[in-house]
């Protein structure tokens, strides 16, 4: 199939082929605007105003990349400035040893321990209970107990036990 404008060389481009293309390489990106030739008259839909504007928009929007690709660059290379720092800071101060932190805590519950005798404390603490805190749990550690297998201070189970035969 054959192009109507075979005659005119491939440089020329548009409506009509009056326009000149860009240069081979990067070319500048132009909003479309098709102007009315001599002697026609002008469009009823204005292209000239909305091309403008678009060209002015797409500047603005590669300045506004460009800032904010400049931003993202210092903020990495921040970044990597205060790794920098934070490192030379760890490598400067001393960290304590195993033995040292053990000994500390060591030291902690034997502190603790001497300030519960200087009260008149025993020196450790009875452990706490952790489960049958609840109204039928209380209740039934404070009813007498006609069991010696049942002692008083024992939770709430069944007397009942099962043998093995």
């Amino acid at each position: 199939m054959a192009h109507e404008h075979e005659d005119q060389p491939t440089e020329y481009v548009g409506r009509d082929q009056t326009m000149k293309a860009d240069p081979k390489g990067a070319p500048k990106r132009v909003a479309v605007y098709t102007p009315p030739a001599k002697g026609e008259a002008h469009p009823k839909i204005a292209r000239l105003g909305p091309a403008l504007r678009l060209d002015n928009a797409e500047a603005d929007l590669t300045a506004a990349q460009l800032e904010l690709n400049a931003a993202v660059n210092h903020l990495r290379s921040c970044e990597l400035i205060e790794a920098a720092a934070l490192t030379a800071l760890i490598a400067v101060m001393p960290r304590p040893s195993q033995d040292e932190v053990y000994r500390a805590h060591i030291a902690k519950e034997q502190a603790a321990k001497m300030a519960r005798v200087a009260q008149g404390l025993p020196a450790v603490e009875p452990p706490k209970p952790s489960h049958g805190r609840s109204a039928v749990d209380i209740a039934a550690a404070q009813r007498p107990r006609t069991s010696q297998a049942m002692p008083t201070g024992t939770t709430l189970r069944s007397p009942i036990s099962r043998r093995i035969v």
